[in-house]
């Protein structure tokens, strides 16, 4: 039995457009409903946020596909599951060089980060193997401002294998502006390390 009956639809010989489909953004709506809440990376980068890898050799290497390697294999970056298939990040230094994995704001939106409570940066890591030297958290303007956070001890202190939650506290960019270019999350070091990353967001809200 067909889905459709026979003669269902239109013809060749039909003189007849169907409507625009509707193209809202869908991430800028979940900003409108409740903007205390930036979701950078749920299974892909939120839009207007861009994910790259980037090493001594290309600072700005998009990530795409199954495996996306920056020029000097310092960094490699592919999926990863945690509660869904493909839903995180798995990002595998080499150890030749420092190299960082981040997420741009890529278009032209400003992305206000609210005052009131304490932002923090959220997210989920398992630890797959654990640091064997500095690894630091970025958060950059590109006005020069930038946020810094030593994650080596915090990393190296988790267990191995599980998805573990983290807060970065953000006291000082209370009421700043993400605008085109800036990089809300970055991960970056020089020695062999393992990760894998989901659920990012920056959370102004209570609790």
């Amino acid at each position: 039995m067909p889905l459709f009956p026979y003669g269902y639809g239109l013809t060749y010989s039909d003189d007849t457009w169907l409507s625009n489909l509707p193209e809202d953004d869908a991430a800028a709506d979940m900003r409108r409903a409740n903007p205390r809440l930036i979701r950078i990376f749920d299974g892909r980068a939120i839009d207007p946020f861009e994910l790259l890898i980037g090493d001594h050799l290309d600072a700005d290497s998009p990530v795409a596909g199954s495996t996306t390697r920056s020029p000097a294999a310092a960094l490699s970056a592919s999926p990863t599951d945690r509660l869904v298939q493909g839903d995180g990040i798995r990002a595998r230094w080499t150890g030749t060089g420092e190299a960082r994995i981040y997420f741009q704001n890529a278009g032209r939106q400003v992305i206000e980060i609210l005052n009131g409570t304490e932002p923090k940066v959220s997210f989920v890591v398992r630890v797959d193997e654990s640091p064997t030297g500095p690894v630091e958290f970025r958060m950059m303007h590109s006005d020069g401002h930038e946020f810094r956070q030593d994650l080596t001890s915090l990393l190296a202190s988790l267990p191995k294998g599980t998805w573990e939650p983290v807060l970065i506290p953000l006291a000082a960019i209370a009421g700043s502006r993400l605008t085109s270019g800036d990089i809300p999350f970055c991960i970056s070091s020089s020695g062999p390390l393992c990760l894998s990353l989901a659920d990012i967001k920056i959370d102004s809200t209570d609790g």
